[in-house]
């Protein structure tokens, strides 16, 4: 899920701004689906954090699943300081079915799943940087900053839902391209024979 900040004070740092919880799995296997019950403990907990400290503002929260907000919101009704939260912090839940993000062109979309049935998704480019280069063209290996603002903004937000970029071009193909491909294509995936290639999505 995507977050842009707008308006945010110039003086303040990241970390002033936003904070990521990682809540741990328990090994619990839950009764409803779409429903993570260690998930909804640390909601609760962060609830009672910000009564107890007493801080300003109001509160929303942001789920994909229809039956996580149903369960949140019974649980949140059941706690003593309800009426704080949705009186006078003005809680709301919103449901974010999915995030649309623009229809972006690739070369080619790699599609593997490993042994564990996970689906992981690389997309492979070839930057050929003569046609938008923002430098001169003799190669110092530092392609980077050959990429303009919509191709980080690209990459960054394909990256955010999911996607792994493997960027080839002049500077990092090495001697043997095909040797080169194989490398990196394995530090990505690991070696395996099920592999389905998609080109031109």
């Amino acid at each position: 899920m995507c977050v842009k900040l707008i308006g945010v004070c110039i003086f303040l740092s990241i970390e002033d701004v936003l904070k990521f919880t990682v809540v741990e799995h328990d090994g619990q296997i839950e009764k409803v689906k779409n429903a993570n019950q260690a998930e909804i403990d640390c909601i609760k907990a962060e609830l009672r954090n910000f009564k107890k400290n007493e801080s300003g503002g109001t509160i929303g929260i942001i789920t994909p699943f229809h039956d996580q907000q149903t369960r949140l919101i019974d649980k949140i009704n059941k706690l003593p300081d309800r009426d704080n939260f949705f009186e006078q912090r003005k809680l709301k839940m919103k449901l974010k079915i999915k995030y649309e993000y623009p229809h972006y062109r690739m070369d080619c979309l790699l599609w593997y799943k490993n042994p564990s049935g996970q689906d992981i998704k690389i997309i492979i480019e070839f930057d050929d940087f003569h046609q938008g280069v923002n430098g001169p063209r003799s190669g110092t290996g530092r392609h980077q900053e050959y990429y303009s603002d919509k191709d980080v903004e690209r990459e960054k937000t394909l990256e955010s839902n999911g996607y792994q970029f493997l960027r080839l071009n002049r500077f990092n193909i090495g001697q043997d391209p095909v040797v080169t491909i194989d490398q990196r294509l394995s530090e990505l995936v690991g070696p395996s024979s099920s592999v389905e290639v998609i080109v031109g999505v």
